[in-house]
């Protein structure tokens, strides 16, 4: 009897003790698999928000594209926009870049991050925005092509196409509607001053050429505007030359104007700029004016309207909204912006001193 009840209870530990191990092993199996549900839960709910959040961004990054492109087309010139304030845990900004003189790019983002991540995300929308107004008041001609680049960094042009070849030196080119008009100079005095050509991609053939019939040495700079060249003659008199270029095969000088009260060493023409139907035409520092305004409505009448004393180099012109901005040649006043809103008593507004190179 002691024997037999010995062995129960030996039987009965160890089946005791077996449970036991099979429930640590039950346990530790669960535990791992509940670690694995929880990853899991804590991966889905974190996806869930970064998708909500990413979502929610891009709306605020497309409602603030929205606000700017109602600013630009209010004021096309606008530098900066401030965004729609947004709250935690969003942060926005945008940036306007200028493409061509009518249209520009806007970049909208909005970047969040939350508790459940230190990972900072961004989510960035664009934008293309256009100013109808600005291509119309530039006369259609909003550049943007890789030709200019090309044909100006050449030293000499070889014009096998015409009658006659020439080798000549551009000085100014620009492009309207697929068209070329490039300004050359030649120690042949029978090159013509003016060629046409049509472009396609940063390819070329010469159409048609003009001589403008003055006894000037070349010319320095033109703008085509609405089928017209306008060009800044390097000539003591006519210093602005108008080509009716409407039909590129047959372009023509249709007027010339003289710049008024300029003398000097040099009252030749330098640079020259379109906008709004007038003519803006810059010399060398000389005796006189050196920035001259012309009302061009009628291409074929010029009209003087005003003038101003510079004392620099007007190398470049660019006018928008108004304003004339002068990059000159001198070691003070790089940067010069004339209020040209009336012409007949143009004021300076602000002169820059630009930092120079080290």
């Amino acid at each position: 009897m002691k024997v037999a009840s010995s062995g129960k209870n030996i039987g009965l530990g160890s089946n005791v003790g077996l449970s036991l191990v099979e429930v640590i092993i039950a346990l530790a199996i669960a535990s791992l698999f509940l670690t694995e549900a929880f990853n899991l839960i804590s991966t889905i709910q974190r996806m869930a928000l970064d998708t909500g959040l990413s979502l929610e961004a891009r709306v605020l990054a497309k409602n603030n594209l929205d606000k700017v492109d109602r600013e630009l087309r209010e004021n096309f010139t606008a530098t900066s926009s401030t965004p729609f304030e947004i709250s935690e845990p969003f942060s926005s900004s945008v940036t306007i870049f200028d493409i061509t003189p009518c249209r520009r790019e806007v970049k909208s983002t909005v970047g969040w991050s939350t508790d459940m991540t230190a990972i900072t995300h961004n989510t960035t929308l664009d934008r293309l925005v256009g100013s109808l107004e600005t291509l119309q008041k530039i006369g259609n001609d909003c550049g943007g092509n890789d030709f200019v680049t090309t044909i100006t960094s050449s030293t000499t042009l070889a014009i096998t196409s015409l009658a006659t070849p020439f080798d000549v030196k551009p000085t100014g080119v620009d492009i309207l509607n697929h068209t070329a008009f490039v300004l050359a100079i030649s120690s042949d005095p029978q090159a013509p001053d003016m060629l046409v050509a049509e472009v396609s991609g940063e390819n070329f053939q010469i159409t048609s050429s003009l001589d403008f019939g003055t006894s000037g040495t070349g010319s320095n700079a033109l703008d085509a505007a609405l089928g017209y060249v306008f060009v800044a003659q390097h000539s003591t008199s006519s210093q602005l030359m108008v080509v009716d270029a409407r039909n590129p095969s047959q372009p023509f000088v249709v007027a010339s104007s003289t710049l008024p009260g300029v003398a000097g060493a040099k009252p030749q023409g330098w640079s020259i700029y379109y906008y709004d139907s007038k003519v803006y035409i810059g010399t060398k520092r000389t005796a006189g004016h050196e920035f001259h305004i012309f009302d061009v409505v009628n291409p074929a009448n010029p009209v003087w309207l005003g003038s101003r004393e510079v004392n620099h180099n007007i190398n470049s012109i660019v006018v928008r909204g108004g304003f004339a901005y002068l990059a000159t040649s001198g070691n003070i006043r790089d940067l010069i912006v004339l209020d040209v809103r009336n012409p007949a008593t143009i004021t300076q507004k602000i002169a820059l001193d630009l930092p120079r190179p080290i």
